[in-house]
């Protein structure tokens, strides 16, 4: 079997047989999968964050490359990195180099 077949056919067996476990997010650029809890995310994390901390929403910036970037980008001030999957580029409110450049640009506000 292909290493692509392989890949698409583990991948699909561990979604539907975790689906109310997990999440799964394919990195774009490899045959690589990032596995993470239904219970966990970065969008959670944040979430969390903003909630004890007293932060207002449009105050949080974020920026992602992949997948597992698109709910932090939707829901807050998401930027992405010029190297972004295009699903990623297609919902940000623009694109950057570098991380460093958005929190430069941030810091100007």
């Amino acid at each position: 079997m292909s290493l692509i077949k392989n890949y698409k056919k583990e991948t699909l067996y561990l979604k539907n047989k975790y689906k109310d476990k997990i999440n799964l997010y394919p990195i774009s650029h490899s045959y690589n999968v990032e596995i993470i809890s239904c219970n966990a995310s970065k969008l959670i994390a944040i979430n969390k964050i903003i909630e004890i901390e007293k932060i207002k929403k449009e105050n949080v910036y974020t920026i992602g490359d992949d997948i597992s970037d698109l709910e932090t980008i939707k829901n807050y001030n998401g930027f992405s990195i010029n190297s972004s999957i295009n699903d990623v580029k297609n919902i940000s409110n623009g694109s950057f180099n570098h991380v460093y450049e958005l929190i430069n640009k941030i810091n100007k506000i």
